[in-house]
């Protein structure tokens, strides 16, 4: 059957890796290749447009190496292999080096990348339902998220909410740029700072000599 389905978590990830080749590397070439056929999906504009205007955020954490492999793990899998696609379904969760995924659902589009020799390899994730991407310095909330392979990029969309330390940074729509560790919120961004729990506690001073003794 074209349609493969299974619903305990390992077996998800078992099948998953085995079948759709979900561990590999994206190549750093496959960007030019791929930049104009992710546009409609990942939303981005078109090339020679000028892309809208945002707030520079700093996203270290989220630096992800390209040759790091991509596990995903999930309740539910089912996979379609004549049109190159699964879809993880229940608590997913999706790992890049320190980079982590979690949402509602993951569908996940697969095949031959041009000036590629490697079958199917991971092109582009499309998380829903709700989507948690954390490391080990930052978190990202948002309602939908895609991660284009080939460009290295993750756009979220919906409610997005940056929290990083004490400061948070809310916007409609932000585009992490992984290899550059960096993040572009855009629309109108709103920006909460902290600073209320930075300052260093005053020390405790300790009375280790009781009320009446001294001087006795």
């Amino acid at each position: 059957m074209a349609s493969t389905s299974a619903r305990a978590r390992g077996a998800a990830c078992l099948l998953g890796a085995a079948l759709v080749g979900l561990v590999f590397s994206a190549l750093p070439m496959q960007a030019q290749n791929q930049a104009v056929a992710t546009e409609p999906a990942t939303g981005q504009p078109a090339a020679g447009s000028a892309a809208p205007r945002g707030t520079n955020l700093s996203f270290g954490g989220f630096k992800v190496s390209a040759d790091m492999p991509i596990q995903v793990v999930s309740d539910e899998l089912q996979m379609d292999q004549n049109v190159n696609t699964a879809m993880f379904a229940g608590n997913v969760d999706v790992e890049q080096g320190d980079l982590k995924l979690n949402s509602a659902t993951v569908f996940v589009e697969y095949g031959m990348i041009e000036g590629s020799s490697k079958p199917n390899q991971i092109i582009r994730l499309t998380a829903s339902g709700g989507v948690t991407i954390t490391s080990p310095t930052e978190t990202a909330e948002a309602a939908d998220a895609v991660y284009t392979i080939a460009t290295r990029e993750i756009v979220m969309t919906g409610d997005v909410l940056v929290t990083q330390g004490l400061n948070t940074v809310a916007g409609e729509r932000m585009v992490v740029y992984l290899d550059d560790g960096t993040a572009e919120m855009q629309g109108r961004v709103r920006t909460f700072i902290d600073k209320s729990r930075s300052k260093d506690p005053e020390p405790v001073q300790s009375d280790s000599d009781p009320a009446g003794e001294t001087g006795q």
